[in-house]
């Protein structure tokens, strides 16, 4: 079955910067290639079948590749919400074959995503690299979410719960899971495991899912970046959110 015009309308729409919560120059576009002709994607066989991708550009700065992982996440849900599979692509393509956009000055391509139906039935390579990756395998919740310190794990999340949750279950490359949040007084605070830029793209895809989240629950908070945020070692402090006029005390978020 052929993906129709107004699915891929409605990811392109979703793909506006404008959208974004999130501050840092992306630019990103959804384009067809002839899986069977002379411009081959250059998966390596490991998508076959999907004709159209997401292309995200960058200028691969934190603050750039974070707002990316975030808008090319939001296109991902678009198209799962209209049953259509989706696959970030990283190490398993061939970069060139894809850079066919003229991006803006000092922007580059960084991730591709292919959309199509999935396929009915598993292949037997497919569930060997699911398992290879763990894909399913989550960390704890203790182990991610943390409170007031990074010493003492959040035990109960209250009206960001969900929002941690989804987070916690979004992909990432090698399902490194690098996301990390400290919880404080009606702020929650943001991290990724350091040293590889491509956690902070992770990141952006699971701040993704906290947001969505965060707005379907009906909570209208807001991203900002908090100089005197805490520091630790090993850890990159990405964003802060704040909720709706510190709706919740500490104890309670």
């Amino acid at each position: 079955m052929p993906v129709t015009p107004l699915d891929i309308r409605k990811i392109a729409d979703s793909l506006s910067p404008a959208l974004l919560p999130i501050n840092g120059r992306v630019a990103a576009c959804v384009r067809r290639f002839d899986s069977k002709g002379s411009l081959s994607p250059g998966t390596y066989g490991t998508i076959s079948g999907a004709e159209y991708y997401i292309l995200l550009a960058t200028d691969g700065t934190v603050e750039s590749l974070m707002a990316g992982g975030f808008l090319a996440e939001g296109a991902v849900l678009t198209a799962t919400a209209l049953g259509l599979g989706t696959c970030w692509i990283a190490g398993t393509l061939r970069k060139s074959d894809f850079d066919v956009v003229e991006w803006p000055d000092g922007l580059t391509l960084t991730a591709i995503i292919a959309v199509g139906w999935p396929a009915e039935k598993k292949r037997v390579r497919d569930s060997m690299t699911r398992w290879f990756l763990r894909s399913h395998n989550r960390k704890p919740f203790g182990k991610m979410f943390f409170y007031s310190n990074f010493d003492t794990p959040l035990e109960s999340a209250g009206i960001i719960s969900d929002a941690l949750s989804m987070m916690r279950l979004a992909p990432s490359s090698k399902n490194s899971q690098p996301w990390r949040a400290l919880v404080g007084d009606g702020t929650v605070h943001f991290y990724c495991l350091e040293p590889d830029l491509v956690y902070v793209l992770d990141s952006g895809i699971g701040l993704r899912h906290f947001s969505d989240i965060m707005v379907a629950e009906g909570w209208q908070g807001c991203f900002y970046k908090d100089t005197s945020a805490p520091q630790k070692t090993g850890l990159r402090y990405l964003i802060s959110y704040r909720l709706p006029s510190s709706t919740a005390p500490a104890a309670s978020i």
